[in-house]
């Protein structure tokens, strides 16, 4: 559960979700810790593995950017990359996994 504490606390302070190389390694060695650790924090605390931890913040992130209506002045693509995700693809996958739909629903329905 400390350990737990101290990865949310260490990726909320300082956004390390929104580098696009983020790694479990990275973050073992800011947390001076094991991947095993990690994992198991994340997986018994979290319900989650690294990798869907880290592109949960990322979509939040991209949720509030679209509330501040970032996306009439950036394309898809400025904001996504911001927010970490390296591809489209990537990031559509992620955006439906959390967000139940598209970012193309979910911008069509909080535009209408």
């Amino acid at each position: 559960m400390i350990l737990y504490r101290r990865i949310i606390e260490y990726t909320e302070k300082n956004k390390f979700y929104l580098n696009s190389n983020a790694s479990i390694y990275d973050l073992t060695q800011s947390l001076n810790t094991n991947r095993t650790y990690i994992s198991a924090a994340l997986n018994q605390k979290g319900k989650t593995n690294f990798n869907d931890f880290i592109n949960s913040y990322r979509i939040n992130f991209v949720i509030q950017e679209f509330q501040k209506d970032i996306h009439k002045k950036y394309t898809l693509k400025v904001i996504y990359t911001s927010a970490g995700f390296v591809h489209q693809s990537q990031f559509n996958r992620a955006f439906k996994k959390v967000m139940g739909k598209s970012p193309r629903e979910y911008l069509k329905d909080i535009n209408s």
